[in-house]
């Protein structure tokens, strides 16, 4: 991350999209596909990647607290070999990808339940 704060991790969209539970926010909008020499209107459906989030973040996370940046915070032990530096004069974070995926993932299923796995918020 080249100068963007923690809290912003848009990679912890990528572990909400892997959770499948009922509380799951998603959302419908059209965009423009070329069908040939035409444009057509197409249905997308997606979670809510919104800042309002795809889960009910605000029942179990208190006040106006980012739901990205608690996330974040819980998982800061396992930046392992990760490190944290300017470049530039921008403050950057390299770390794996794969674990914080991993505990995210965990994270939103036990707090707000994957039926798949058999867990409860």
């Amino acid at each position: 991350m080249l100068g963007a704060p923690l809290d912003t991790l848009t990679l912890l969209h990528h572990a909400e999209a892997l959770v499948d539970a009922p509380s799951k926010r998603l959302v419908t909008y059209a965009i423009p596909a070329r069908d040939g020499d035409r444009v057509k209107w197409r249905e997308v459906h997606d979670h809510d990647t919104s800042s309002r989030g795809a889960f009910p973040y605000e029942q179990g996370i208190p006040g106006a607290e980012n739901a990205f940046a608690v996330i974040r915070a819980a998982s800061a032990g396992l930046r392992g070999p990760g490190v944290s530096g300017k470049v530039g004069d921008a403050e950057s974070h390299l770390f794996e990808a794969r674990p914080l995926v991993d505990f995210a993932t965990g994270w939103v299923r036990s707090n707000f339940g994957d039926p798949i796995d058999g867990l409860k918020g």
